[in-house]
């Protein structure tokens, strides 16, 4: 009875290491300084980056278009970037930002911003503009 079992454990020996070495040839597992696909990198120096700053600037604009067309006193005011990261999907960027804003009031708070931007795009589409 103990030959009946030995083809079946050999199958699952040679199953497993066929699974480690195919997981090991891709990359899964092994620790790697650049994302995978569909990963959110961080941007580094988002402080001095011109072009994440007005694309934030940009975020705050849209949302006030949006929120406050009719009322011209209640609007937010732009503040600083606090994090930035950025996914490359379908040929733009998508565009992770931490915003730092003051309402009318002086009350300061953190919004969480989406922005879309495609290839040579200086503005990008504001998707979701949501408290922190």
């Amino acid at each position: 009875m103990e030959n009946s079992t030995f083809p079946c454990s050999l199958f699952l020996l040679l199953t497993i290491l066929t699974l480690i070495s195919f997981h090991q040839v891709n990359g899964a597992g092994s620790p790697s300084p650049s994302p995978g696909p569909g990963g959110q990198p961080k941007t580094t120096h988002v402080k001095v980056n011109k072009e994440i700053e007005d694309l934030a600037k940009s975020c705050v604009d849209q949302y006030n278009t949006r929120m406050y067309s009719d009322i011209k006193t209640l609007k937010l005011v732009y503040g600083k970037v606090v994090e930035a990261a950025v996914q490359s999907v379908s040929g733009f960027n998508k565009y992770y930002l931490k915003i730092n804003v003051t309402y009318p009031d002086k009350t300061p708070k953190t919004f969480n911003a989406v922005s879309a931007v495609k290839p040579g795009g200086k503005t990008g589409e504001l998707e979701t503009f949501t408290l922190s």
